[in-house]
């Protein structure tokens, strides 16, 4: 920097860098937007040391603390960096039951195992001693699918409750393990594969741990009297085992998929009050007659029983869904997909809680009839984002569109509210017995109360789409969707004209379509090759947006594929290849992206390649050559005149950062925390186009995050 040399360039100078700090220097705060669930809660667990505190784990999310004074749950693995995002899910979480402080607490940690997908990074067991603020490696690498082979499994990890120096963890690869020195040195004790370990501490100790230690597995249940140095079955109890909860005084129920058996300290029972697969089942720590358990599978009864399962009551039940009023009764746990797990209140012998697919439930009253639940969900969100996160201009009723998978996605009208309906709602895949999967989204920029929705009845089913006029109070259901020769039009992207309502739909694995009359006729685009959005899957193809319209000119339109870059300036009625840009062999997480209030502005993100932008719509671009690799980008309101751009990604040679440039890519500003890396799988980006420095992120299990000025 060059030092004025008068007193006037001086002051120039020093009202520039006022103006510039004043721009960029702001306060920033990552968080979660507010949406309440949306995905399969596999475990929950009460912390028998501390009151009011439990922890829970989801399928492919974070990992969650319950705060009872702000009654809402804490993400405990936003600081994983996208480079390990294998590592950003839990499959269970265990506390020190001696450790009144509530802070000593592990995890195994492992989306999907090597064994199963050899494309995966290998799992582990992390430790943290600050409650699950900061975490360590805990030393033993270990096959973790929480979303595939080892998914719903019981609670495979677990501190001595007699020796807290002691953690006993199992797999069902790699066999079970002791990790002695508070959990930092570990030998493998058996080649058994687990389903659950549990410890029984009213056998005594041996050699100063807990003596009577059993592991659940798929051909029934094995029993340690020697500490866990050797195992043998217990009894004639051969079924599979799935999960298993005991009480102080050693008495043990275990659902298995013939039904629920008892362990009464020497022999074991069938208690099941119905025929079927029992996953969720749990005894009152401090009663062991009290027990509550759901039958597996759909439309799943719940029965509680007081007297140790001799006899069981089918229980009644109210919902209070205020925490999500987009629920619809497809996404209820009691008739959905069924209850994973239950959970006593140690301190409270009438608060019961549980996790289903989709939510976070607790009563304060498990004896009442009926029995009233409570939807917790704040904080707790797992949905999995698949389309584009569409920023819509001023003037718009909502802040944000998002597209999901499941439960479809939302328009959001609040950050910090759950929204009132789900795309599931709008567009009622749940009435045909499919899931409902947005995939593309886009809004008309001169008339934001325009809408356009794509997507699929099921994750490789039949299309779904349609529009609203009214910023999505409510859906009107294409007339027609397209075909040509044989290939029906299903998921993938859309754009709409930022003066009309011409739509452009490039359909997934298809061709590209355009309608000027909301979709009553389709048009094929047969200047744009097959397979803009490639594959069968919303999960092939979900993942980036190589489709825009220009925000300023209703007739230019803008496609990426294969290196060519089509530009169409008849309203997507044809296109032809303007410039030539690197062809990659990944199709994930590529994006065209339109600047607000430039004619002309756009911006193409090529994952591992680079960023490019140009500013003749599409003539010529300049590669920005600090930018190393944009895993995901998006550009947003200017601070000044130069509309904002983001990208997460390696810029300036720093990996696994979000920055901001004010500058056309000139320079950078980092702008993630070392708490909030957002690393659970980023697949999709949006920049606020209303307010300056706010952009989203949109993950494969933690939702949706906002970086607010």
């Amino acid at each position: 920097m060059q030092v004025p040399v008068t007193i006037r360039n001086l002051f120039a100078g020093l009202l520039f860098l006022a103006t510039t700090i004043a721009a960029t220097a702001q306060s920033y705060t990552w968080t979660n937007v507010r949406i309440g669930g949306g995905g399969d809660v596999t475990s929950i667990v009460a912390d028998t040391a501390v009151p009011n505190l439990f922890f829970a784990t989801t399928n492919v999310g974070n990992c969650y603390r319950w705060n009872s004074t702000t009654g809402a749950w804490e993400g405990l693995m936003n600081w994983v960096p996208a480079s390990q995002w294998n590592n950003a899910t839990c499959e269970n979480i265990a506390f020190d039951p001696n450790d009144s402080t509530g802070n000593i607490l592990y995890a195994t940690v492992g989306l999907y195992g090597t064994q199963t997908y050899s494309w995966a990074p290998e799992g582990k067991v992390i430790k943290s001693t600050d409650g699950g603020n900061t975490w360590t490696d805990a030393g033993l690498p270990l096959e973790i699918s929480s979303n595939g082979s080892n998914a719903g499994c019981g609670e495979c990890l677990g501190v001595d409750p007699q020796n807290s120096s002691v953690v006993y963890v199992t797999s069902n690869v790699n066999g079970t393990y002791r990790g002695t020195n508070g959990g930092t040195t570990w030998s493998q004790i058996s080649t058994i594969n687990g389903t659950f370990l549990a410890f029984d501490v009213s056998g005594g100790t041996v050699n100063g741990m807990t003596k009577n230690i059993f592991l659940g597995t798929s051909a029934g249940v094995y029993l340690s009297t020697d500490g866990g140095n050797t195992f043998a079955l217990s009894g004639s109890n051969t079924v599979s085992a799935l999960r298993a909860s005991i009480s102080k005084t050693g008495t043990m129920y275990v659902g298995t998929t013939a039904g629920i058996m008892k362990w009464n300290g020497s022999t074991w029972s069938s208690v099941a009050p119905a025929s079927g697969g029992y996953h969720a089942v749990a005894v009152d720590p401090n009663n062991s007659n009290n027990v509550i358990a759901s039958v597996s599978g759909w439309n799943s009864p719940t029965y509680l029983s007081n007297n140790g399962g001799s006899t069981w009551t089918l229980l009644s039940n109210t919902y209070d869904e205020t925490e999500i009023p987009w629920i619809t009764p497809m996404n209820h746990g009691w008739d959905g997909k069924g209850i994973n797990d239950f959970a006593w209140d140690p301190y409270n012998s009438g608060a019961v809680w549980f996790g289903d697919e989709f939510e976070l439930w607790q009563t304060t009253n498990i004896q009442a009839t009926p029995v009233a639940w409570k939807a917790q969900a704040i904080g707790e969100e797992e949905i999995v984002t698949i389309g584009p996160l569409v920023c819509p201009p001023a003037g718009s009723p909502n802040v944000l569109l998002s597209n999901a998978a499941d439960v479809g996605g939302f328009d959001h009208t609040s950050l910090t509210s759950s929204p009132a309906t789900s795309m599931a709602s709008q567009f009622p895949w749940y009435r045909n017995g499919s899931s409902g999967d947005m995939t593309g989204a886009a809004v008309q920029e001169t008339n934001p109360n325009f809408i356009v929705r794509v997507g699929r009845a099921g994750w490789n089913g039949p299309a779904y789409a349609g529009y609203s006029t009214n910023g999505g109070k409510n859906y009107t259901i294409f007339a027609k969707y397209p075909s040509y020769h044989g290939s029906s039009g299903a998921g993938g992207i859309v754009a709409v004209s930022a003066t009309s309502q011409t739509i452009v739909w490039a359909t997934q694995g298809g061709y590209t379509y355009r309608s000027t009359n909301l979709g009553g006729s389709w048009s094929v685009v047969k200047s744009l090759p097959m397979s803009i959005n490639p594959g069968t899957s919303i999960f092939d193809g979900g993942y980036g947006n190589q489709l825009a319209a220009d925000k300023v000119n209703g007739n230019k339109f803008y496609a990426y594929t294969a290196g060519n870059f089509y530009v169409s300036t008849d309203g997507g009625l044809t296109f032809a290849v303007t410039a030539t840009l690197p062809s990659i062999s990944s199709t994930s997480k590529i994006e065209v992206v339109t600047s607000p209030g430039i004619e002309g502005d756009v911006w193409v993100s090529l994952p591992g390649v680079g960023l490019y932008h140009s500013t003749d719509s599409g003539a010529t671009f300049t590669q920005i050559s600090n930018v190393q690799n944009p895993i995901l980008m998006s550009v947003g309101m200017a601070a000044t005149t130069t509309p904002a751009v983001y990208v997460m990604g390696e810029v300036n040679s720093i990996t696994d950062g979000v920055f901001r440039s004010d500058d056309a890519g000139n320079t950078w500003t980092e702008i993630d925390t070392p708490a909030y890396k957002m690393g659970d799988s980023p697949n999709e980006m949006g920049a606020d186009l209303s307010t300056y420095g706010r952009v989203f992120i949109g993950t494969n299990g933690d939702g949706i995050y906002v970086f607010n000025p």
